[in-house]
Order: C-alpha cells, then sequence, then structure tokens
C-alpha cells in the first residue's frame, strides 16, 4: 500500500466509520512497506554502530562491502544506516 493509497482508504471511509484497528493495519502496511524492522545480533550491531561513525565518505559500495561481511543486505544495510530506529536488536 502505498500513503496515496493510504489516504485515499481513509478519505472514502471517513464518511462511514473507520475504527482505530483499521488505521493501525494501514500504518503498520506503511511500516512494512518503508520502514522495515531489521534484526541484527548484538555483534552485528557493534560492528554497525562502529562501521557507520568510523566511516570517512560513505557510500554505496562500501555499504555492500559491510552488509557482505556481516551476513546480511546491502538494502537493509542502507535502510539501518538511514534509519537506525529500525534495528531490532536479537539473540542469535
Amino acid at each position: 500500500m502505498t500513503f496515496d493509497e493510504a489516504v485515499e482508504h481513509f478519505e472514502n471511509d471517513f464518511e462511514f466509520h473507520v475504527d482505530k484497528y483499521t488505521v493501525v493495519e494501514i500504518l503498520e502496511d506503511l511500516r512494512k512497506e518503508y520502514a522495515p524492522t531489521v534484526e541484527m545480533t548484538k555483534e552485528q550491531y557493534h560492528s554497525f554502530k562502529l562501521w557507520k561513525y568510523h566511516t570517512a565518505g560513505w557510500n554505496m559500495t562500501n555499504c555492500a562491502e559491510w552488509a557482505r561481511d556481516e551476513k546480511m543486505t546491502a538494502t537493509n544495510a542502507m535502510q539501518v544506516w538511514l534509519h537506525p530506529d529500525d534495528i531490532k536488536v536479537v539473540d542469535e
């Protein structure tokens, strides 16, 4: 679902009744699409913090290399670079 689709959904349903569960469901769909949670182990998270805050001249190439070394996708590495709040630290 896109943001435009969400707006259209709200505009169409507000004539009637939109319950909070519908709103939450739409927001969760948007979050999954545009700001998914990226799970990392404690070791990956520590490595990420060192990499992010001590890498001068960050670019997509060194992002992809770091992601490969940490066994994660480059897409997830770029996502957490831009939005570190999307990181969820999990046990191995």
